[in-house]
């Protein structure tokens, strides 16, 4: 099930390097992705690109527009899922305090 309802591109997080590659997180249709952070042209950064509408993110440094799957489809990309960071019946008795 999909909890984000609209596209975006992480423009504003900080750097997400794994390895030797570059990162920028991108929403499309509620799901999260972890792209690499240039754009297969000339390897402009795709994180200060211009979000289209509908599916497409234009390259910042030459203009160029590429479509979300395109770059969604390369062998870099890493799919996000969502995870709950704690369940809060743990948290709740781990922070109990015994007299």
């Amino acid at each position: 099930m999909n909890t984000l309802s609209s596209n975006w591109l992480g423009n504003s997080l900080p750097r997400i390097v794994q390895g030797d590659i570059e990162y920028v997180i991108l929403c499309y249709n509620g799901d999260l992705f972890l792209v690499e952070n240039a754009c297969p042209h000339r390897s402009g950064s795709l994180k200060h690109g211009l979000y289209l509408t509908g599916d497409r993110i234009e390259c910042p440094m030459h203009h160029k527009i590429f479509h979300v799957e395109q770059l969604i489809a390369r062998p870099t990309t890493l799919r996000l899922i969502p995870q709950p960071i704690c369940d809060n019946k743990a948290e709740d008795q781990s922070n109990e305090v015994e007299n």
